[in-house]
C-alpha cells in the first residue's frame, strides 16, 4: 500500500470470525493497527454446506451465490437449494449479476483457482498474473429484479 508520502506502507489483513457471528478485519502495519469489527446477530444458517460469494437476486426472492468450489447455486430464502450449475474445474466464481436486456442472463465472474496449490499461491497469481479472469453468460428462467 503507497501512503501520501509515496513511501512503501506494509500491511497485512486478516479475517477471522465465522458467519453469523463475529467478523474483524485486521489492517496491520508495523507502528499501528486498524481494527474492523462486525457482528452478526441473526444466527439463521444461510444454505447448509455453502460459504457464499458474490450475490444476485431474482424476481421471485431467490438468490444466486457461488457456492465455493466450482459452482453457482440459486438459494430460495430459508436455504432451500433450487439449481446448482457447475462451472469448469479451476474456475471459481466470484462475483454474480443478473443482466441483460430482460435480466435474464447470469453473468458469473470467475478466475483460475488451483485448489492444490492453496489459498497463497492462487491470491498471489491473482495478484500478479497472468490474468486469467472470464465472464460467463448462463440463460436462466428468472430474472432479476432491483437495482443491478
Amino acid at each position: 500500500m503507497q501512503g501520501e508520502l509515496g513511501k512503501e506502507l506494509p500491511v497485512t489483513s486478516i479475517r477471522t470470525g465465522s458467519v453469523p457471528g463475529t467478523h474483524e478485519l485486521i489492517f496491520d502495519a508495523p507502528f499501528e493497527q486498524i481494527t474492523l469489527r462486525h457482528e452478526a446477530r441473526d444466527r439463521r444458517v444461510f444454505a447448509d454446506g455453502l460459504g457464499p460469494d458474490g450475490i444476485t437476486m431474482d424476481a421471485e426472492g431467490a438468490v444466486w451465490v457461488s457456492a465455493g468450489g466450482f459452482s453457482v447455486v440459486r438459494v430460495a430464502e430459508g436455504g432451500r437449494i433450487l439449481q446448482r450449475v457447475g462451472l469448469a474445474e479451476n474456475r471459481a466464481p466470484f462475483a454474480l449479476m443478473l443482466g441483460g436486456p430482460d435480466r435474464r442472463t447470469l453473468f458469473i465472474c470467475t478466475a483460475e483457482w488451483r485448489l492444490a496449490d492453496g489459498h497463497v499461491a492462487n491470491l498471489e497469481r491473482l495478484a500478479t498474473g497472468p490474468r486469467t479472469g472470464e465472464i460467463l453468460a448462463l440463460p436462466v428462467e428468472v430474472p432479476g429484479t432491483g437495482r443491478p
